[in-house]
């Protein structure tokens, strides 16, 4: 509910990045997914076991390096596998998935960290590479991340 209020409380590329994140979240629900019907299906117990396992490795690292490799080992999969398996999953690639989980951190950090550069955010977000970061904020939220930053400075001034 909270998420939909602030959905609603927003305007322009704000709302529709944020209403972008609620479909991520969504996306994310454990246990239940849209197969190629659009119905939603309950996962085998096993790829909802190394699912979750991703996850957390994912939730508890993404700010160093994670490799596509190391996480398939991790769940005991070769990397090709495991890519088609999370793919069809998850329905975006692995690499997709850590740029999102990125990504939403980065944008938590610009709304509450104001003082601290958009660089150090980068880093702290898992990016090694201030243009790679800015493109793939640009491609999941519409907006740069200095844009970003503006709009919350300026809805904070209006609440």
């Amino acid at each position: 509910r909270a998420r939909l209020r602030t959905i609603l409380g927003s305007k322009g590329m704000l709302r529709i990045a944020r209403t972008h994140a609620l479909f991520d979240l969504l996306a994310q629900l454990d246990g239940w997914q849209v197969d190629d019907n659009q119905s939603l299906s309950v996962r085998k117990r096993s790829d909802r076991a190394r699912l979750k396992a991703v996850y957390q490795h994912v939730d508890g690292h993404f700010s160093e390096p994670v490799s596509r490799d190391e996480v398939a080992e991790l769940v005991g999969m070769e990397a090709n596998s495991f890519s088609r398996f999370f793919a069809r999953a998850n329905g975006q690639t692995f690499s997709d998935y850590l740029a999102v989980i990125r990504v939403r951190h980065a944008a938590t950090l610009l709304g509450l960290r104001r003082g601290v550069s958009i660089a150090r955010i980068a880093r702290e977000s898992g990016f090694r590479n201030l243009s790679v970061f800015n493109r793939q904020f640009r491609k999941r939220l519409g907006v740069t991340p200095a844009a970003y930053r503006k709009q919350q400075d300026s809805e904070s001034l209006l609440v």
